[in-house]
């Protein structure tokens, strides 16, 4: 049978189906390559179209050697830090760091479509945990106070005080107090500016650490449980069971003393309120105080058999911690009291509302703003001092025998160093700043 096209006729059809094949597959070609510069994938196993992430690592240590990463099965090798992995299929993936002469770091991670996540203040712990070979101070320093990176040390031999300040760097400086002569039964940063003395009866001291000028306050010798603002300008304090508020003069007298509360248990100031605890209701008085003292009053607990000994700021609340260790919420938004911890041994606060306490065995984060619970560790007894590190996303710990470190998301926890019974940890700056004593010396533990 005779084709009805002649053989140019075919031979153009042949040259015009490839040139439709070829363009198709330029065009499936751009469109693939389009997509994958976008960030796109197909799983060909399920059949579907999907958005790829990125991971972003970096640290903040200073550590020379490559880097080994796992993201499941799947190995990558940097030769530095920062690094950054791309078209990661959106999930939980589990996501691992190596680095010679460190432990890895590990973390369970959730990655969504289309976002950076970003894990930039990764902690690589030494495998040989060491301290600092340098006795930083020995004799006869006793430590005395200690706030955000400054701690002030008393030499009972020769009756100087010293104030070490310490970098992020684990660096340090060291300044004498010349101006106290005289030393003071308790000794306390009032707040970064002023270190506050006290000696007998109701007569303080305050250097200004900016200016190294001391002034004196002396108060009757009938107030008690005095509290200053932060600039010295205000007191309150109690006469028996009540509470009262005055004004400080320039020549450091006291005026206009005013009755805020009667029958008061305990009392501390922040800065917009006045948190009380009475035998009868626990209740905020709104500063400043005018003429017409404004209260909120809550409703709850009563503390007559187990008073409270610390107040603490917390989201838009307050947190109340009993003499047995139980934590309360004072909720602003229902004016209620509620137990949130029945013994909180160790705790400490973590901005943007979490609370991390310890009930001796376990260590537990409460979110304030979604009212939830969740377990950080169970691995670790006999936990105390509890203290949390906000930039780095991490927190210290002692236990009996240990000192020990751990991120907040749980599951990497390390040893830094062994300590006994004998051992004060103290901790006075960032992690680079963790001093310790022992046998009479103090010593800073640096990475």
């Amino acid at each position: 049978m005779k084709s009805r096209f002649s053989s140019s006729q075919r031979k153009e059809m042949y040259f015009f189906s490839l040139k439709l094949v070829l363009f198709f597959l330029f065009i499936l070609t751009v469109l693939i390559t389009t997509g994958l510069a976008f960030g796109y994938k197909y799983d060909l196993k399920k059949q579907f179209l999907f958005k790829t992430s990125i991971i972003n690592l970096d640290t903040e240590q200073d550590i020379d050697g490559r880097f080994k990463v796992f993201l499941d099965n799947q190995m990558y090798e940097f030769g530095k830090l920062p690094a950054q992995i791309t078209s990661i299929k959106p999930g939980r993936h589990d996501l691992i760091v190596e680095t010679e002469g460190y432990y890895p770091w590990s973390k369970s991670v959730i990655v969504k479509e289309d976002i950076v996540s970003e894990y930039s203040e990764i902690l690589f712990i030494p495998t040989k945990n060491y301290l600092q070979s340098d006795v930083l101070i020995h004799g006869y320093l006793e430590k005395v106070a200690s706030i955000d990176g400054k701690a002030v040390f008393y030499n009972s031999d020769l009756n100087y005080y010293k104030m070490f300040i310490f970098s992020n760097d684990g660096d340090y400086e060291v300044r004498f107090l010349e101006n106290i002569l005289e030393r003071p039964e308790n000794i306390e940063f009032l707040n970064n500016k002023y270190l506050k003395f006290n000696y007998s009866g109701n007569r303080f001291k305050f250097l200004d650490l900016d200016t190294d000028e001391i002034f004196e306050i002396d108060l009757d010798d009938s107030y008690g449980n005095l509290i200053f603002d932060d600039n010295i300008e205000k007191v309150y304090y109690k006469i028996e069971n009540d509470l009262y508020f005055a004004h400080i003069k320039e020549d450091n007298t006291v005026e206009n003393s005013v009755l805020l509360k009667q029958d008061i248990i305990t009392f501390d100031v922040f800065e917009e309120d006045l948190v009380f605890v009475s035998s009868k209701d626990v209740g905020i008085i709104e500063l400043p105080v005018y003429e017409n003292i404004q209260y909120s009053i809550y409703n709850g607990y009563y503390f007559d058999l187990d008073p409270v000994q610390d107040i603490k700021r917390f989201g838009e609340s307050y947190l109340l911690v009993s003499s047995n260790s139980s934590i309360y919420l004072l909720e602003s938004s229902t004016k209620e009291v509620l137990e949130i911890a029945e013994n909180g041994s160790s705790y400490d606060l973590i901005e943007d509302g979490y609370l991390l306490y310890s009930n001796g065995y376990e260590i537990v984060m409460y979110d304030y703003f979604n009212k939830t619970f969740s377990v950080i560790t169970r691995l670790a007894t006999h936990i105390s001092d509890l203290q949390f590190y906000n930039d780095l996303n991490h927190f210290i710990f002692t236990t009996k025998d240990s000192v020990k470190i751990v991120d907040k998301d749980g599951g990497n926890m390390f040893t830094l160093f062994d300590i006994d019974p004998e051992t004060n940890v103290s901790v006075v700056g960032d992690l680079s700043s963790l001093l310790y004593q022992k046998d009479s010396k103090y010593y800073l533990f640096s990475f």
